[in-house]
């Protein structure tokens, strides 16, 4: 099978302006390109979807439970340890996103568009995400505080009782 076989155009090496006065059931942005590129906004205005590779997985995949880090330092380390503890408590845990592998990679090798009920932890940037919403993002570089009822809980603090909580429910299970 070939993307063009299955009638899927890639455009690799430039945009060329004509190409975005084309018609297109959505478009799938490389991570790299800007937002605010002319290109981009063009689409938006015209009502074209722009997807980033997340977004697509999502759309594909069944339901997952979803866990995301985002922030400037400690993602990776977050996102691994996230991940070490979910696999230790015998949950079908994947690690995917800004840790290197891509979450369509894990839909499509995890079976994802077949399965549900698997734990997705993800390293990620939040910007131009539209419709793909985690259970609870997570940001490490910021002092973020989550409400809780009548006192206030860091986002660290906040992790390790969802985690707790996990670990919880999977031993109840077994």
């Amino acid at each position: 099978m070939t993307y063009v076989s299955e009638g899927i155009e890639m455009v690799c090496g430039g945009q060329p302006d004509e190409l975005f006065e084309r018609d297109f059931d959505f478009v799938v942005k490389n991570p790299g390109i800007n937002y605010h590129a002319p290109f981009i906004l063009r689409l938006k205005e015209r009502g074209i979807p722009v997807y980033t590779e997340i977004e697509l997985g999502y759309k594909v995949a069944k339901k997952q439970h979803y866990i995301a880090v985002t922030g400037t330092n400690g993602k990776t380390t977050t996102v691994t340890l996230i991940y070490e503890i979910l696999k230790a408590a015998g949950r079908k845990a994947h690690i995917c996103g800004n840790y290197g592998i891509p979450y369509c990679e894990v839909v499509l090798n995890e079976h994802l568009y077949e399965e549900e009920g698997h734990d997705i932890v993800k390293a990620r940037n939040l910007a131009g995400t539209y419709f793909f919403h985690e259970g609870f993002p997570l940001a490490v570089n910021k002092p973020v505080e989550i409400p809780r009822g009548d006192y206030q809980l860091t986002a660290g603090a906040y992790l390790c009782e969802q985690l707790l909580e996990v670990r919880k429910n999977s031993q109840k299970s077994v």
